[in-house]
């Protein structure tokens, strides 16, 4: 199977088993309807091992390109809160003195909170607050600062739990592990 549609103007529709492309262009008329098998093994031969695609998550199947995660836009909301882990929410926790951390909330007793998978967040850029980051993510992972993941970390003096949009934990979780 070969698609080569650079000079011609296609319309595109799709449905869950094939994608159909129809011409626009009334002296070359068209209408080709591939499987997303085909196109997929199609993209996979032209990127050899540069592609690969993921399972289905929250009805998107994500393809990624040399190293590029590609959804479907419409499968993403703008404010939709990231994924619940065991039932525990991804949130961003500022204590008084230890800092921030995002993670899963395990639980929360007054100001003592315990977080499940937290990274500290130990310098942030490309956010202009905590409420950004926890709904938009950081527009500049590489400046950020967090370190490894840990598996429990309990938290003393927890005076902000702000929870996360699925974004923005996308976001968070792709910032490159900060070491010393």
């Amino acid at each position: 199977m070969e698609i080569k549609l650079k000079r011609q103007q296609v319309n595109l529709t799709a449905d869950k088993n094939s994608v159909v492309f129809t011409s626009t262009d009334p002296e070359e008329e068209f209408e080709f309807e591939y499987e997303w098998d085909d196109i997929f093994y199609a993209m996979k031969k032209e990127y050899e091992n540069d592609l690969s695609i993921g399972s289905v998550s929250n009805g998107t199947i994500p393809i990624n390109v040399n190293g590029v995660e590609y959804v479907r836009k419409d499968s993403i909301g703008e404010n939709k809160m990231a994924e619940k882990l065991d039932g525990m929410d991804y949130v961003i926790v500022r204590t008084y003195s230890a800092g921030v951390f995002a993670g899963y909330l395990k639980s929360r007793n007054g100001q003592e909170v315990v977080m499940k998978r937290a990274r500290r967040i130990w310098y942030w850029d490309g956010a202009a607050s905590l409420s950004q980051l926890a709904v938009d993510g950081t527009s500049k992972p590489e400046n950020c600062q967090f370190p490894c993941e840990v598996d429990e970390i309990e938290l003393l003096q927890a005076v902000e739990i702000i929870k996360c949009s699925d974004k923005a934990k996308k976001s968070i979780w792709s910032v490159k592990e900060w070491k010393k």
